[in-house]
């Protein structure tokens, strides 16, 4: 799927998170106007001075609500403990 400018609309924003002096991340719910799909955007956004506004940057990732989904199950079970790699950088199977 390409990406034009100006394709998606943000929603709402969910939550800003500090990152520096000068930059911000945003969890925005953005709506796709082509496809009238709803996506979660996880964007860098940095104070423009010129403009009196915070401008996204490239730096960022839109995602399903599936993808997203299935991310945080990842960090989650990261943060649990139980997505361990071997020493071989494999990772190890996991009992479901």
């Amino acid at each position: 799927m390409a990406r034009y400018k100006n394709s998606f609309e943000v929603i709402r924003t969910i939550a800003t998170i500090k990152k520096n002096q000068n930059e911000v991340i945003k969890i925005n719910v953005v709506l796709n106007k082509f496809t009238d799909k709803t996506y979660y955007d996880i964007r860098v956004y940095y104070y423009d001075p010129t403009s009196g506004y915070e401008t996204a940057t490239k730096k960022g990732i839109t995602v399903s609500p599936a993808v997203l989904l299935e991310i945080l199950k990842i960090l989650t079970d990261e943060m649990n403990g139980k997505n361990k790699e071997k020493k071989d950088g494999k990772k190890s199977k996991r009992k479901s």
